[in-house]
């Protein structure tokens, strides 16, 4: 197996504009969907029937009476409330909508918890991309409301696009795979030499994505690759923190050597066990010089780092085993002053309403405290192993068509035979081939469009 190189899948030529928090974000995706000509593709966790998702079902269904082509892929688990009559009225107007591996028919509920789909991507005409951790929801809204919660999502254009677009694609069913169609259908190539020579097109950028087939731990290498080459400072930002072994061993190590290392996680969670957990690491972390920060402002929902000068990275990520070891997620690592020095004040405006963990907190924790850290330490540590082995061999991507005849909606499943299964993990190689010359984008997507036309990636 080739070793993990993340200088050969950056690459030069993006603009990348950073947005905090909903405010900025639902607007300027509302303002490139109202805009759109060609195609608006869609994935996210959640997505409800709120102050949020009503607007967005207006703007896509504008769109779609103006002949746009739409691909909206939800998760069965975190969209698992979003209301029928929701899904029947896109459907209806021609959005294609499809649900990653549904919860069983019997289920009155949500049993099927791992292997979820944790993405938050958005592709408008091949031309601009959204990259980052907030869903499509009112509980990113912070402006009065003290539960909204703090999150980071990055706008990028240049040539990366079209790998996060091939990636959404990839989870589409065959059907809507050919509906949509080559990349190349779409690019402006002029326009993309243009940007060549524009000097706001500057910031180099690599697409890394975590499944459950050929990229289990990319995103986790990502960083450790960085880490572990750090000289003046790591500054990290991050929902839920229980990062691996390896992650442990690199930023006390990183410590130990004078990196100044700087974490924050929530100190106001959404869900109180998440804090439980984090508790389980602290003391490692602060007797090797890291300093630990509990954000009390609100509750954080963000994913953001930056280590020393240049390298910055955000995306949907958490640094939990959740993330790192079965949801499927994606992160811009994103080299560039500007970008690294704007993450880094991200992450100071936290500290600064933010509290301190330091050995005085740790030693004064009770006992029972302290014995139940230790039990759930250990089994945080193994979480990962229980979870690769829960079956999840075939994952379905569900798409739904609307029925002229009668109404209903027809729920159709891709193919699920072994030389399918063969070609879903095959589509891990449009990551791979982000190093690659351009010269060689046609034979590509020719070789992409043939594997793609099989069955749904997991």
């Amino acid at each position: 197996m080739l070793k993990f190189n993340l200088n050969r899948r950056i690459k030069d030529g993006h603009k990348i504009t950073l947005l905090r928090d909903g405010e900025a974000f639902f607007p300027r995706l509302h303002e490139l969907i109202e805009q759109a000509q060609s195609e608006v593709l869609l994935e996210t966790f959640i997505l409800e029937e709120d102050a949020v998702g009503k607007p967005l079902k207006e703007s896509l269904l504008r769109a779609a009476k103006r002949g746009v082509k739409i691909l909206l892929t939800i998760d069965s688990w975190g969209s698992f409330y979003l209301p029928q009559s929701y899904k029947d009225e896109l459907v209806a107007a021609g959005v294609k909508l499809q649900i990653y591996d549904p919860q069983p028919s019997w289920a009155k509920g949500r049993p099927k918890l791992v292997h979820r789909l944790h993405r938050k991507l958005a592709v408008i005409d091949a031309k601009y991309a959204f990259v980052g951790g907030i869903n499509l929801c009112k509980d990113h809204l912070v402006n009065d409301n003290p539960t909204g919660k703090r999150d980071y999502v990055a706008e990028v254009s240049g040539p990366v696009v079209r790998s996060i677009r091939q990636l959404c694609l990839a989870y589409a069913t065959k059907e809507f795979r050919r509906y949509f169609g080559l990349v190349d259908n779409l690019i402006d190539h002029e326009a993309l030499a243009q940007q060549a020579n524009d000097p706001h097109f500057n910031s180099k950028v690599a697409f890394v994505v975590r499944d459950n087939w050929r990229h289990r731990t990319d995103i986790e290498k990502a960083y450790l690759e960085k880490i572990k080459e750090a000289k003046k400072s790591i500054f990290i930002a991050n929902a839920y923190i229980f990062p691996s072994y390896r992650l442990t061993r690199a930023l006390r190590k990183a410590a130990k050597r004078g990196v100044s290392v700087k974490i924050v996680t929530q100190g106001k969670p959404d869900l109180p066990y998440t804090l439980v957990a984090a508790h389980s690491t602290y003391k490692k972390f602060v007797m090797d010089g890291v300093e630990m920060y509990e954000f009390l402002g609100r509750p954080l929902h963000g994913k953001i780092a930056a280590i020393d000068d240049q390298w910055s990275t955000i995306g949907s990520s958490n640094l939990d085993p959740w993330s790192l070891g079965s949801n499927l997620e994606a992160n811009l690592v994103i080299e560039d002053a500007a970008v690294n020095r704007q993450i880094r004040t991200y992450v100071e405006d936290l500290i600064k309403e933010s509290k301190r963990i330091n050995m005085q907190w740790i030693k004064h924790r009770p006992v029972l405290g302290l014995i139940r850290d230790t039990l759930l330490y250990h089994l945080m540590r193994w979480w990962p192993a229980i979870i690769r082995c829960i079956p999840n061999e075939r994952p379905v991507i569900q798409g739904v068509r609307h029925s002229q005849s009668d109404g209903e909606l027809d729920r159709t499943e891709p193919s699920k035979t072994k030389d399918s299964i063969k070609r879903i993990k095959n589509t891990g190689s449009v990551i791979d081939r982000e190093g690659k010359e351009s010269a060689e984008r046609t034979e590509s997507d020719n070789a992409f469009n043939h594997r793609m036309t099989a069955g749904a990636k997991q």
